[in-house]
């Protein structure tokens, strides 16, 4: 990696995102994960919300 923007409050989150470009990257698990993300199945809507006479 050559560059690397970063937008944060805090100096803590700043300091992971600059030591973590320097790790090495496993290929391997970057693939598998890869692959659990575009076999996550896709979230059912809400229920539809009921609204009683209590409620007003």
């Amino acid at each position: 990696m050559s560059r690397l923007v970063v937008g944060t409050s805090h100096v803590e989150h700043l300091t992971e995102a600059v030591g973590g470009s320097r790790l090495e990257v496993n290929t391997e698990t970057v693939t598998a994960y890869r692959a659990l993300l575009r076999a996550k199945l896709p979230v059912a809507p809400p229920a539809p919300l009921r609204v009683t006479s209590k409620d007003l």
